[in-house]
Formats: structure tokens, C-alpha cells, sequence
């Protein structure tokens, strides 16, 4: 199963960086895998800014039974008809998909930019990003030594502490444990939004880390 709905490019920072390539684009795709195998899921909500409208598809060339079977519940799932309506004009015109694209391209590089140059002044660990709207954030360092040990222990309520903090500052970062991160300490951040918000939302979320670490030391 391949997840298409973040591989909108942010920003190629790394020299190594790997183009996205499609798999249903491979011309050889069962030297490979079983082709019956392989399914890709894609919505709208992340390139097109969509987020609600709760419209995708599941493309599976190859597996006649998974379409079937998906087909039998899609009724339980259909879209509005105002949002079908909307959706279908904006895929009929090619010209503004493309402009659009390219902007929303720009702009989450200019965001990208902006906040892997604060956390590098800030001596944030991250890991780079090659597509999608988010950084995973390394804010172990704001884990103080008296709780280390119990956090090597896959104990989580410094990593809590440190969150609520965060919501304190008026930010909202997802925590580790929302996508089965075993080490404490990891956040997902969100760099899709305009610069002046990101801006003061990075400022609050390092205000909030040193006064969690002089807090708990």
C-alpha cells in the first residue's frame, strides 16, 4: 500500500535528494513485487489544501477483488455533492492546477526553510523532510537527567509535561506516541503555515521547552 498524499515536493535539501516516482509508473512493476499486491491511496486534502473535504481514491489496477470489495462499502462514503461539484471543476482545468502547484510548492519551501534555519539555531535535531507539510523534531535535550532513566524506559510523562507546556505557548505539537515512537521525546511539526505565524509559533515552542527543562531540573 502506497500513500501518495504527502509526496508534494518541499524543498530538496539534501544533495542525495530522490525525485517522488510514482510505483504505478514503473513500466516493469512485476519484476519487482506480485502486481496484485500493490494498491495506492491518495487524497486531496494536502495538495490542494483540502483538509476536511474528505476526498480521495484508492487506485488498484491490478486487483479486480480489492475494488469489488471496496466498492461494496463506498456508498457508506460518498462525498457531497457540493464538494464533487467543486472538486470536478478544479480537476477540469489544468492551467490552474498548475499555477497552483507551483505557489503552494514555493510557499512550503519558504516555510521549510524558515523553520529548519530556526531549529538549527536553536540546535534542534530534525529530520530532514523530502515532501508532506511536517519535520519530525528531536526535543530530548529538554528531557533533564533526573528523567532520563525513566524515559529510556519508554516512560512518557515528561514527554506529556513538555507538550502541555507547548499548549500553554498557544502550540500544538504532535507527540511521538500518536504515530508508535518508542523513544521519548519526539514531536511532529507542522510547517505549513505563513511565515509570521510560524515564526512566533517556533519562538513560543522554544520558550516552552526551556521552561519545561527549568522546571523538572
Amino acid at each position: 500500500m502506497f500513500d501518495h498524499a504527502l509526496t508534494g515536493k518541499a524543498k530538496e535539501e539534501q544533495p542525495e535528494h530522490t525525485p517522488f516516482i510514482s510505483v504505478l509508473s514503473l513500466p516493469n512493476i512485476e519484476d519487482y513485487c506480485e502486481k496484485e499486491l500493490v494498491h495506492v491511496a491518495y487524497g486531496m486534502s494536502k495538495d490542494f489544501c483540502l483538509n476536511g473535504f474528505r476526498c480521495g481514491c484508492l487506485v488498484s489496477p491490478w486487483n479486480k477483488d480489492v475494488i469489488d470489495a471496496m466498492r461494496s462499502i463506498a456508498v457508506f462514503t460518498w462525498i457531497s455533492s457540493t464538494t464533487e461539484a467543486m472538486i470536478t471543476k478544479l480537476l477540469e482545468d489544468p492551467e490552474t492546477i498548475d499555477a497552483f502547484t507551483k505557489t503552494n510548492q514555493a510557499r512550503l519551501a519558504e516555510s521549510y526553510t524558515l523553520t529548519v534555519d530556526t531549529l538549527r539555531g536553536l540546535n534542534i535535531p530534525y529530520l530532514p523532510a523530502q515532501g508532506g507539510h511536517f519535520l519530525w523534531v528531536d526535543l530530548r535535550q529538554y528531557i533533564p537527567q533526573s528523567f532520563a532513566a525513566s524515559a529510556a524506559a519508554g516512560e512518557r510523562e515528561i514527554e506529556y509535561k513538555l507538550w502541555h507546556a507547548m499548549l500553554d505557548e498557544g502550540v500544538y505539537l504532535n507527540l511521538g506516541e500518536a504515530f508508535t515512537e518508542r523513544k521519548v521525546g519526539f514531536y511532529r511539526l507542522t510547517f505549513s503555515v505563513p511565515p509570521a505565524m510560524l515564526r512566533e509559533g517556533l519562538e513560543r515552542m522554544a520558550r516552552a521547552c526551556q521552561a519545561t527543562l527549568a522546571m523538572t531540573s
